[in-house]
């Protein structure tokens, strides 16, 4: 054999082997790819995963997804979360937050793994996998769950903010400070907690909250308030209904702000005087002074002229005042105020340059006292009050005479005694340091003559 022919036959021999390698190479790679693919498209989760301690192994997606809905409960009624709440911590079960087993995405989760990677990456997992693989279950948050939690925890934790407010002790004004309050959002919270659920890390939450600052603010009232003030008048006690009735209505006054320029209804401020609205029966003037009869809120005029004194005397600015048909017991003629339900009302204004503080109590149960704060005088430091009668008004008719058959003749009864009223002019009177600085006129008051009313039997 020449030369040649032994080099043909050589390489040959050569591509030959080569070949069967290639072939048997090629071959190997072909079972791998399918078996590979055998274990990336299996319909069943791979052998020994578990989910929470609930084998799945085996099982499809679907089948999966049964079985870990029927160990829902227990796979979510031993966790417990810490909430951090400003400051505060409450430990809840992850059920009462909303929070519940996401079977889907766990049964989704377990099918996923052994699905990724060359040949013998997955044969490695898988056979990791078939030893036993148990991971962590999916959550989920069930949102009406969670804000109905947050309602719960506003409840117990949140804080209402504090208004600044005003107390009056001694003659002395108190300003006490607004304090900040907060609450928590249920919106954030939701989305807060649901992301860490997302994120399988919630057995620490952050909860966050939102701060509320108060409606009034201490820097809202005017500084160096001081008393300009104080009327006082008696009356019989708060057990009967009058009584309950000016109480009331003194109770409704207390703690009153009036800012400057703003002014003050005596009938919006206690409202509409029906049993509805709490007022009891009691006597009060009515057809002109002629007769007393009972009246929800009978009393409440002795609470305005109270007020109306002490207005006078804190030299504000009476809008509107009326005195009553006939003198009342309770004060000096001609200082009187009376309101009445939709037509009479005591209205005065705020004429200083600060605010004005209503500070109304019952003392000893028969005294009711007004005082009135705001900025301190100037060029005076008392006002008094006084008030001289200036005339006597006679009847303007004959007395009405009511016939009545159901009396015998002869029979007379005086209804309404005929009798004269009279007028009367009030004044401020100016003070410092107890001497005189002048006077000024405050009111004139009209209390109205009688003609009288009798009735007369005609029954023969």
């Amino acid at each position: 054999m020449d030369k040649s022919k032994k080099i043909i036959l050589v390489i040959s021999v050569i591509l030959a082997i080569a070949l069967i390698i290639g072939v048997g190479i090629y071959s190997s790679f072909l079972r791998k790819q399918k078996k590979r693919n055998e274990w990336v498209q299996a319909p069943e989760i791979h052998e020994g995963i578990s989910v929470g301690g609930i084998d799945v192994g085996g099982l499809t997606v679907e089948e999966a997804e049964q079985v870990l809905a029927q160990h829902a409960q227990e796979l979510v009624e031993n966790i417990t979360l810490k909430l951090h709440i400003n400051e505060q911590e409450r430990a809840c079960q992850a059920g009462e937050t909303g929070i519940m087993l996401d079977c889907e995405k766990s049964a989704q989760t377990a099918y996923a793994l052994g699905r990724e990677g060359t040949y013998e990456e997955l044969k490695e997992e898988i056979t990791l996998l078939s030893q036993g693989k148990d991971i962590a279950p999916c959550y989920k948050l069930d949102e009406q769950t969670a804000f109905k939690f947050a309602d719960i925890l506003n409840e117990e934790y949140a804080l209402q903010p504090q208004n600044a407010w005003l107390e009056a002790q001694q003659g002395q004004l108190i300003y006490h400070e607004d304090q900040q309050g907060w609450m928590i959002v249920p919106e954030m919270y939701y989305q807060t907690l649901s992301e860490q659920v997302e994120q399988g890390d919630f057995l620490q939450v952050k909860v966050p909250f939102e701060e509320i600052q108060a409606e009034i603010c201490l820097e809202d009232f005017t500084q160096g308030l001081v008393r300009r003030c104080i009327a006082v008048t008696s009356f019989d006690g708060t057990k009967d209904n009058r009584g309950q009735n000016i109480l009331k209505a003194t109770e409704m006054l207390n703690g009153i702000l009036v800012h400057s320029g703003e002014t003050f209804s005596m009938n919006e401020t206690i409202g509409d005087r029906t049993e509805e609205n709490g007022w009891k029966m009691a006597p009060a003037i009515v057809d002109g002074g002629a007769r007393r009869e009972d009246q929800p809120g009978g009393g409440v005029c002795q609470v305005s002229t109270t007020l109306y004194q002490a207005v006078a005397k804190a030299d504000l600015e009476v809008k509107e005042r009326r005195n009553h048909s006939v003198k009342v017991n309770y004060v000096e003629a001609g200082l009187d105020a009376t309101i009445n339900t939709g037509t009479i009302d005591f209205v005065w204004e705020n004429n200083t340059n600060g605010d004005i503080f209503l500070h109304a109590w019952i003392e000893e149960d028969t005294k009711l006292i007004v005082e009135i704060y705001g900025l301190p005088f100037e060029g005076f430091d008392e006002i008094k009050l006084e008030s001289e009668y200036t005339g006597e008004v006679e009847p303007d008719g004959e007395m009405e005479v009511i016939y009545d058959d159901t009396k015998e003749e002869g029979y007379e009864k005086i209804e309404v005694e005929r009798k004269n009223g009279s007028t009367y002019t009030s004044y401020k009177l100016y003070y410092q340091d107890g001497e005189f600085v002048r006077k000024e006129k405050l009111a004139d008051s009209l209390y109205r003559a009688q003609n009288g009313q009798k009735i007369v039997g005609t029954k023969r």
